[in-house]
Protein backbone atom coordinates (compact mmCIF):
# COMPACT_ATOMS: atom_id res chain seq x y z
CA UNK A 1 0.00 0.00 0.00
CA UNK A 2 1.23 3.84 -0.97
CA UNK A 3 -0.34 6.54 0.68
CA UNK A 4 -0.98 9.63 -1.20
CA UNK A 5 -3.08 12.31 -1.19
CA UNK A 6 -5.70 10.98 1.47
CA UNK A 7 -5.58 8.02 -0.73
CA UNK A 8 -4.33 4.55 -0.69
CA UNK A 9 -3.02 3.31 -3.84
CA UNK A 10 -2.26 -0.60 -4.50
CA UNK A 11 -1.78 -3.22 -7.21
CA UNK A 12 -4.21 -6.38 -7.99
CA UNK A 13 -2.05 -8.23 -9.83
CA UNK A 14 -4.44 -10.79 -11.09
CA UNK A 15 -6.68 -8.24 -12.19
CA UNK A 16 -4.20 -6.09 -14.00
CA UNK A 17 -4.81 -2.96 -12.33
CA UNK A 18 -3.38 -0.46 -9.96
CA UNK A 19 -6.49 0.70 -8.07
CA UNK A 20 -6.81 3.10 -5.08
CA UNK A 21 -9.53 4.31 -2.10
CA UNK A 22 -9.83 7.26 -0.05
CA UNK A 23 -9.03 7.03 3.47
CA UNK A 24 -12.34 8.59 4.19
CA UNK A 25 -14.14 5.56 2.54
CA UNK A 26 -16.18 5.43 -0.91
CA UNK A 27 -15.69 2.48 -3.75
CA UNK A 28 -12.19 1.68 -4.82
CA UNK A 29 -11.30 3.29 -8.65
CA UNK A 30 -8.73 1.70 -10.79
CA UNK A 31 -6.20 4.17 -11.55
CA UNK A 32 -4.42 1.98 -14.25
CA UNK A 33 -4.67 -0.82 -16.03
CA UNK A 34 -1.78 -3.49 -17.86
CA UNK A 35 -1.38 -7.07 -18.52
CA UNK A 36 1.31 -8.18 -15.57
CA UNK A 37 2.32 -11.52 -15.49
CA UNK A 38 3.50 -14.06 -13.14
CA UNK A 39 3.10 -13.90 -9.85
CA UNK A 40 4.78 -10.91 -7.83
CA UNK A 41 4.14 -7.32 -8.21
CA UNK A 42 5.57 -3.78 -6.91
CA UNK A 43 4.05 -0.64 -6.36
CA UNK A 44 6.32 2.59 -6.26
CA UNK A 45 5.32 6.89 -5.98
CA UNK A 46 6.93 10.10 -6.09
CA UNK A 47 5.20 13.60 -5.97
CA UNK A 48 4.18 13.07 -9.46
CA UNK A 49 4.02 9.08 -10.65
CA UNK A 50 3.27 5.95 -9.96
CA UNK A 51 5.66 3.37 -10.99
CA UNK A 52 4.40 -0.47 -11.04
CA UNK A 53 6.05 -3.62 -11.73
CA UNK A 54 5.32 -7.52 -12.46
CA UNK A 55 7.83 -9.80 -12.31
CA UNK A 56 9.62 -8.89 -15.80
CA UNK A 57 8.01 -5.16 -16.93
CA UNK A 58 8.23 -1.99 -15.37
CA UNK A 59 5.47 0.82 -15.78
CA UNK A 60 5.08 4.62 -15.63
CA UNK A 61 2.01 6.95 -14.83
CA UNK A 62 0.56 10.56 -13.59
CA UNK A 63 -0.84 10.35 -10.97
CA UNK A 64 -4.20 11.31 -11.68
CA UNK A 65 -4.88 11.31 -15.66
CA UNK A 66 -2.56 11.01 -18.13
CA UNK A 67 -1.00 8.02 -20.22
CA UNK A 68 0.83 4.81 -19.29
CA UNK A 69 4.42 4.19 -20.36
CA UNK A 70 5.97 1.27 -20.38
CA UNK A 71 9.43 2.04 -18.80
CA UNK A 72 11.04 -1.42 -19.27
CA UNK A 73 9.96 -4.82 -20.26
CA UNK A 74 11.64 -8.05 -20.29
CA UNK A 75 13.51 -7.56 -17.47
CA UNK A 76 14.96 -10.83 -15.29
CA UNK A 77 12.69 -11.59 -12.30
CA UNK A 78 12.30 -8.13 -10.33
CA UNK A 79 11.86 -8.97 -6.76
CA UNK A 80 11.78 -4.82 -5.69
CA UNK A 81 11.35 -1.52 -6.97
CA UNK A 82 12.25 1.57 -5.27
CA UNK A 83 12.23 5.08 -6.96
CA UNK A 84 14.53 8.11 -5.38
CA UNK A 85 14.74 11.14 -7.85
CA UNK A 86 15.42 10.32 -11.27
CA UNK A 87 16.49 6.67 -11.26
CA UNK A 88 14.72 3.14 -10.36
CA UNK A 89 16.29 0.77 -8.07
CA UNK A 90 15.36 -2.77 -9.43
CA UNK A 91 15.79 -6.29 -7.49
CA UNK A 92 16.23 -9.31 -9.15
CA UNK A 93 18.67 -12.39 -9.14
CA UNK A 94 21.40 -10.21 -9.70
CA UNK A 95 21.01 -7.92 -7.14
CA UNK A 96 20.14 -4.22 -6.52
CA UNK A 97 19.86 -2.22 -10.28
CA UNK A 98 19.57 1.08 -10.98
CA UNK A 99 17.88 2.19 -13.75
CA UNK A 100 16.76 5.44 -15.41
CA UNK A 101 13.20 6.78 -15.32
CA UNK A 102 14.04 8.41 -18.81
CA UNK A 103 15.96 5.41 -20.39
CA UNK A 104 18.33 3.96 -20.19
CA UNK A 105 19.62 0.37 -19.23
CA UNK A 106 19.86 -1.38 -16.46
CA UNK A 107 22.71 -1.56 -14.22
CA UNK A 108 23.83 -3.65 -11.50
CA UNK A 109 25.37 -1.26 -8.44
CA UNK A 110 25.09 -4.08 -5.75
CA UNK A 111 25.82 -7.44 -7.35
CA UNK A 112 24.15 -10.81 -4.81
CA UNK A 113 27.00 -12.55 -3.19
CA UNK A 114 27.30 -15.68 -0.98
CA UNK A 115 24.16 -14.40 0.34
CA UNK A 116 20.95 -12.90 -1.23
CA UNK A 117 19.49 -9.31 -0.44
CA UNK A 118 16.70 -9.78 1.39
CA UNK A 119 15.60 -6.26 1.24
CA UNK A 120 16.45 -3.14 0.57
CA UNK A 121 15.28 0.89 0.66
CA UNK A 122 17.16 3.90 -0.81
CA UNK A 123 16.95 7.38 1.02
CA UNK A 124 18.60 10.93 0.35
CA UNK A 125 21.93 9.18 1.61
CA UNK A 126 22.07 6.13 0.03
CA UNK A 127 21.00 2.10 -0.24
CA UNK A 128 20.79 -0.05 2.64
CA UNK A 129 20.12 -3.65 2.29
CA UNK A 130 19.84 -6.61 4.06
CA UNK A 131 21.84 -10.04 3.45
CA UNK A 132 19.76 -13.62 5.11
CA UNK A 133 23.49 -13.99 6.84
CA UNK A 134 22.85 -11.99 8.99
CA UNK A 135 24.10 -8.02 7.71
CA UNK A 136 22.91 -4.57 7.04
CA UNK A 137 24.84 -2.62 4.62
CA UNK A 138 25.17 0.49 2.78
CA UNK A 139 26.53 2.16 -0.25
CA UNK A 140 26.07 5.52 -1.65
CA UNK A 141 23.35 5.27 -4.93
CA UNK A 142 26.20 4.42 -7.17
CA UNK A 143 26.93 1.52 -5.22
CA UNK A 144 30.56 2.94 -4.35
CA UNK A 145 31.10 3.37 -0.52
CA UNK A 146 29.89 0.57 0.83
CA UNK A 147 29.81 -0.05 4.82
CA UNK A 148 28.68 -3.03 6.69
CA UNK A 149 26.23 -1.43 9.32
CA UNK A 150 25.59 -4.46 11.68
CA UNK A 151 26.43 -7.80 11.54
CA UNK A 152 24.61 -11.16 13.47
CA UNK A 153 21.39 -10.60 12.84
CA UNK A 154 19.05 -13.00 12.53
CA UNK A 155 18.03 -13.40 8.62
CA UNK A 156 16.92 -9.97 8.27
CA UNK A 157 14.19 -9.85 5.62
CA UNK A 158 12.57 -6.75 5.62
CA UNK A 159 13.99 -2.64 6.04
CA UNK A 160 12.63 0.30 6.20
CA UNK A 161 13.38 3.83 6.55
CA UNK A 162 11.71 6.50 8.23
CA UNK A 163 12.09 9.83 9.53
CA UNK A 164 16.03 8.90 9.73
CA UNK A 165 15.77 5.55 11.75
CA UNK A 166 15.95 1.77 10.17
CA UNK A 167 14.00 -0.75 11.15
CA UNK A 168 14.26 -4.31 10.52
CA UNK A 169 12.51 -7.50 10.85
Amino acid sequence: LHFYNNELYWVEIYSDRVRKISVSGGPATVEASTNMVANNSFLEMDMTHLYWADQYNIWMKPIGTGAITTVASSLPDIYNLKVYLSDLYVGNGDGINVLPISGGSLTTIVPNQTYYISSYEVDGSGIYWSHYDGTISKSAHDGNSMVTLAVGLNQPHSLNLESGNMYCA
